[in-house]
């Protein structure tokens, strides 16, 4: 029996990607074996494609006697989506399709999403993860909360927020290297640096369109028929010529849109802090990358 859940008989599952994060895998599981103690009953799920060092085998020691386990491979994934937040969609699909189709894990209460490398290697505190269960479970129209950082708010990109960050950080950044030049330090202190905040642990939550940091609690019924997608297509004028590209986008903002869609709320729960970000910056031309 849980010693930490708001209610007695809940129970979750709980999916996460992993590839070459062995250097920080051991302490995320420790912190996602906390969280699963805080349920009579909890699954995992995880995907795991094209690793080079020791992950794949840290996941399978994981798994090994726990027949709530479920390790799904997917080798030569990075050469057919090369792409990473294709990638990502892709896997974090293919979990959601193995808890659709079984059952038992479509009847759980909870998902939860976390990564798998340093953005949750640090320990988790078990007393606020079980606040975060009771606040979620509070209110019929809460469907999802996630974590903050003690530092600087480092996921901008998935937050979305009507004054914080109403849009995509780095696609703004593009759009103003674009249209000014493409000097990456002045296209950051226009736009991503203006974004920057810091949540304080004490603040009341924050309501939010999107958000991760890496861990996301979802109630599970709220996600329905919620898909991330990890790429769109997008119109720009170069050298006075109108032409699309492929850009790649935060492949949360899409799946937390469906839950918003449908009347769920979603949060940003100070108190739950997941990583500590200070000291850590930002790649300026980071919006570089997102083109394709």
């Amino acid at each position: 029996m849980s010693d930490a859940s708001p209610q007695s008989t809940a129970s979750a599952v709980i999916v996460g990607l992993a590839r070459d994060c062995a250097r920080d895998l051991p302490a995320a599981l420790r912190n996602l074996a906390t969280m699963a103690a805080c349920f009579p009953r909890a699954a995992f799920i995880f995907a795991e494609n094209d690793s080079v060092d020791g992950t794949a085998a840290l996941l399978r020691d994981f798994a090994a006697g726990r027949s709530d386990t479920r390790i799904l491979t997917f080798a030569g994934l990075d050469k057919r989506l090369p792409q990473r937040t294709r990638r990502l969609a892709f896997l974090r699909n293919q979990c959601l399709a193995a808890i659709r189709s079984d059952a038992r894990l479509r009847a759980s209460d909870y998902l939860i999403v976390a990564d798998l490398d340093e953005a949750i290697a640090e320990p988790l505190d078990r007393a606020a993860f079980r606040d975060a269960l009771a606040f979620l479970a509070a209110a019929p129209e809460r469907a999802g909360v996630f974590a903050n950082c003690r530092g600087p708010y480092y996921d901008l990109w998935a937050l979305r927020h009507e004054t914080l960050c109403p849009g995509d950080v780095w696609e703004e950044a593009f759009d103003y290297a674009l249209a000014h030049g493409g000097d990456d330090d002045a296209a950051y202190a226009a736009t991503v640096a203006r974004r920057v905040t810091t949540i304080a642990p004490e603040d009341p939550p924050l309501a939010v369109a999107s958000a991760f940091g890496g861990l996301g609690i979802y109630k599970l019924r709220a996600v329905q028929d919620a898909a991330y997608k990890g790429f769109k297509t997008k119109e720009i004028v170069q050298d006075g010529k109108r032409r699309a590209i492929k850009w790649q986008v935060c492949e949360h903002v899409a799946f937390n849109a469906a839950i918003g869609a449908h009347g769920g709320r979603l949060f940003v729960l100070p108190f739950l802090i997941s990583r500590r970000t200070d000291g850590i910056d930002f790649v300026k031309s980071f919006y570089r990358q997102l083109l394709f």
